[in-house]
């Protein structure tokens, strides 16, 4: 889990290793993999914190999204044909 502490102390470890870097202690590659060990550390989870979850299913989120983008193009059809209908009216009205 990363935490405030966590995070300056791979900061600072980040920081020492590009600076090692361009003063030429080792090569590209080998900063590269290092660098990116660091970064690994901030992303690792606690097993305790995912035992929980669901797993996750692109079916049922795809299936969500489409329902969330149909619900909004039939509000806007809904407000189109509301607008529709006062501009008739207004015609109505006026003549």
């Amino acid at each position: 889990m990363m935490n405030k502490q966590l995070e300056e102390s791979i900061g600072n470890k980040v920081r020492e290793l590009a600076r090692n870097y361009a003063d030429g202690h080792f090569n590209k590659g080998e900063y590269r993999q290092r660098r990116k060990e660091l970064l690994v550390q901030c992303l690792e989870l606690d097993n305790e914190d995912t035992q929980d979850m669901p797993p996750y299913d692109p079916h049922k989120a795809a299936r969500e999204q489409r329902d969330a983008t149909l619900f909004w193009w039939r509000m806007a059809g809904v407000a189109s044909i509301a607008l529709i209908a006062v501009m008739a009216l207004l015609l109505y009205k006026i003549s």
